[in-house]
């Protein structure tokens, strides 16, 4: 991405406050510029509805896009899996099939990050999966390849997991495309949820201690029968989604990482699938023209016929 390319971009999403207060004082926020943030109570225009994946006995668990591209990377698991086994599909916009991946004992794909480097695609994603959870105990980084299967120990699968004292265990990925910035949500020694952010070029370096921090902050915590379903992030803010399938309990989740305020919505987009077992699955960043969008998914359906369908939201305030 070029300079004019960036500011222009950075530009959409500059506060109030102007560019002279960009950066305000304090560990917790140094590096995080000022942002709007994604309005969630606004109609979610549908951008997908009903798409097979390459497996439909696989649960889609989360997405990610190739902005330069303007594709789509999906992650499925096998339903009630602890191997950590899970399927990558790879679509255009509109859901056509254009490649896929296995991966063996990376996790349960909660969240991943979808990284254009120098004409190739690299996916950031739980690995090295816990055999009693299934959950991803480090983080990878490694080359899309079509058609191919590999491990967590296979050549060209670069381990970016964060070397932070309170990083205890579920590290996962999310990749904000607008400010290249690394995501990571983890539990702590309590057990509770945070996110920490770092520069996509210092994770891409494996530089990620704590010196290299942007911002760390506590996460909304979700209990078991209305769980967390994905992260992602757009410039000062995190963004969650939490429900349980066929209730109608989605939420969209907000955290400001420069200030700790954070707020929800109830979300009713593909209500309509309530009566076909829909589940929330996955919430990424699109850039449409250079616009961001807040995207978020539902798997619906029964083993072997299992859909996806994506909905966004794209008011800034």
């Amino acid at each position: 991405m070029n300079l004019d390319s960036l500011v222009s971009r950075r530009a959409l999403l500059l506060g109030a406050a102007g560019a002279g207060s960009l950066l305000v004082p304090g560990a917790a926020h140094a590096e995080i510029p000022a942002s709007k943030r994604f309005e969630l109570a606004t109609p979610s225009p549908t951008l997908l509805w009903r798409k097979p994946l390459r497996s439909g006995s696989w649960i889609m668990q989360s997405f990610a896009w190739d902005n330069t591209r303007q594709e789509i990377y999906f992650v499925q698991v096998k339903a009630g899996s602890t191997t950590g086994d899970l399927i990558v599909t790879r679509t255009t916009a509109t859901g056509r099939h254009l490649g896929w991946m296995v991966l063996r004992g990376f996790g349960h794909g909660v969240a991943i990050g979808v990284e254009p480097y120098k004409g190739a695609v690299y996916l950031w994603t739980e690995s090295k999966a816990n055999p009693k959870s299934g959950f991803g105990t480090r983080i990878a980084r490694f080359k899309f390849a079509n058609g191919k299967t590999i491990k967590p120990a296979s050549a060209g699968v670069q381990d970016r997991t964060p070397k932070l004292p309170n990083l205890k265990k579920n590290p996962q990925p999310a990749i904000d495309p607008l400010y290249d910035r690394l995501f990571v949500r983890f539990r702590d020694g309590s057990s509770r949820p945070r996110v920490a952010v770092f520069s996509l070029a210092d994770a891409r370096a494996g530089r990620l201690g704590p010196a290299n921090v942007l911002a760390e902050r506590a996460l909304p915590d979700h209990p078991a029968a209305s769980p967390n379903q994905g992260f992602t992030g757009l410039g000062q803010y995190a963004y969650l989604l939490s429900g349980a399938q066929s209730k109608d309990d989605t939420l969209l989740h907000w955290v400001d990482l420069r200030s700790d305020r954070r707020g929800r919505f109830h979300t009713r987009a593909g209500k309509s699938l309530l009566t076909d077992k829909r589940e929330p699955e996955g919430i990424a960043i699109q850039l449409a023209s250079g616009r961001p969008r807040l995207v978020f998914g539902f798997s619906s359906g029964s083993s072997p016929h299992r859909r996806t369908s994506l909905f966004y939201k794209s008011t800034l305030k």
